[in-house]
């Protein structure tokens, strides 16, 4: 008896398939503007030809506002200056926020149009070793040193209690590893890791939130915010924001901070109940706001105060700068160290909506708020290390058009450019910081250099 070969079934080989697609060697729907399979697997759908690694969906997790129709579409020109005294916050929407922030999620993480499988996860024991690795290492790297102390404890517990925070912690674990091997592409495991999460995350705020919930889903926003900064692929200045090409992506990192805003609101880890109520101080001063009245304590530059437009006359609703600027202003003659590190992070809660306005417009005043924050904190730990060095490079080659057209831009970016290893022109002898806070008394708020 003759046995027929077994003929292989014809089939038309996809050659207009995604990026993504052909990386992972599937056979792409070809659907426009996202395929089945990239929606499935959790990653950025794209018919770039250019792409040459997996982009992970879940990049830009949350944020308070939705970009389509509060952030007007970005204008490159340097020599804007966008700044407009008779500015006017815009009234809090308290109760629209988690869901316009859910629709963000959403829309990143790649579930509008799809239900996927919530069912829990089974750890096993390479993720029990990561686990591990996060309580003895990971963790203490987060938060100040009283809350990575306390973060040790609970957030260990909760981890295994909650999906969401489980895979959060994986995620954060999975990619101080890849920091330290020197590995800057996200891992199809971590992002596995990282879409679950949030996708369980997302589930649970959107259901009825029990009181014993409360503190993993503040957990999982602080470590969320940690993944933000260290899931960063750039290797030089020109690859990174604001050098490189615009994208929806570029300030998923600041959007993060107004996501934890509204998780802290609804989780409120000050509350008596909560086990993280001991750090109440830190929580509270995430989110302070700083007046002028505060400034007799600092000493700052006549450079900073005029381009800052700060005075007793500004606050945070005339001018869109103040607070930041403020929050910015107490950090100046102090080192970033676990001990200090809420004084930096108050900073980005003092983002108010119109300051992020003028940052993803490109704004040189804004941008420089920005560059002279990443000088110094870029140093503190390694999940803001890469990010805060290479774009704060960026930051400070982008704003060389701005320093020559306004001589304070130049003056106040000398310090910057020193810290993040710049060329800097010396010829008028200038102290490193003193441009920033020259030596005056406290009681000197417009001082000369």
């Amino acid at each position: 008896m003759t046995v027929k070969p077994r003929e292989r079934r014809a089939h038309k080989k996809s050659r207009r398939g995604c990026g993504n697609c052909k990386l992972r060697r599937v056979k792409c729907g070809e659907e426009t503007p996202a395929c089945k399979q990239c929606k499935a697997f959790g990653v950025d759908c794209t018919y770039d030809g250019k792409v040459t690694g997996l982009r992970f969906a879940g990049e830009s997790t949350f944020s308070l506002a939705d970009p389509v129709a509060e952030i007007p579409k970005p204008r490159h020109d340097a020599s804007h200056d966008g700044y407009r005294t008779s500015w006017t916050p815009p009234k809090p929407r308290y109760a629209d926020q988690l869901q316009v922030a859910l629709g963000v999620m959403n829309r990143h993480a790649g579930l509008e149009s799809e239900t996927r499988d919530l069912d829990a996860y089974r750890i096993g024991l390479a993720d029990l070793e990561m686990l591990q690795k996060f309580r003895d290492r990971t963790v203490m790297t987060v938060g100040t040193k009283q809350s990575s102390l306390m973060y040790q404890k609970e957030i260990f517990q909760l981890a295994h209690t909650y999906d969401f925070l489980k895979h959060i912690v994986l995620t954060l674990t999975s990619l101080h590893d890849q920091y330290l091997d020197g590995i800057r592409k996200i891992d199809v495991s971590t992002a596995q890791h990282w879409v679950k999460g949030t996708q369980l995350f997302q589930s649970a705020l959107r259901s009825k939130i029990p009181e014993e919930s409360k503190d993993a889903l503040w957990a999982t926003a602080a470590l969320l915010g940690a993944i933000q900064f260290a899931s960063f692929e750039a290797s030089c200045p020109q690859e990174a924001w604001p050098l490189k090409a615009y994208e929806a992506s570029d300030l998923d990192w600041l959007k993060m901070s107004d996501g934890k805003k509204a998780v802290y609101r609804i989780a409120d880890p000050t509350r008596p109940e909560s086990a993280f109520s001991k750090l109440k101080i830190d929580h509270s001063w995430l989110y302070r706001a700083v007046d002028y009245s505060h400034a007799p304590s600092i000493a700052l530059s006549r450079d900073y105060v005029d381009i800052f437009g700060l005075g007793p006359s500004s606050t945070g609703e005339n001018n869109p700068y103040h607070s930041a600027a403020m929050a910015q202003a107490r950090c100046l003659n102090i080192v970033c160290t676990p001990e200090t590190l809420i004084e930096f992070l108050s900073f980005l809660g003092n983002v108010n909506p119109e300051l992020f306005k003028l940052i993803d417009r490109k704004e040189p005043k804004a941008l420089l708020l920005i560059a002279c924050w990443y000088a110094k904190v870029f140093k503190y730990q390694w999940w803001i290390q890469r990010r805060g060095l290479i774009e704060g490079r960026a930051l400070c080659i982008y704003l060389e058009s701005a320093a020559r057209q306004d001589a304070r831009i130049e003056r106040l970016l000398r310090w910057p450019r020193r810290e993040f290893g710049l060329p800097v022109k010396d010829d008028e002898g200038a102290v490193p910081t003193g441009i920033w806070t020259p030596c005056a008394s406290a009681g000197s708020i417009l001082c000369v250099v």
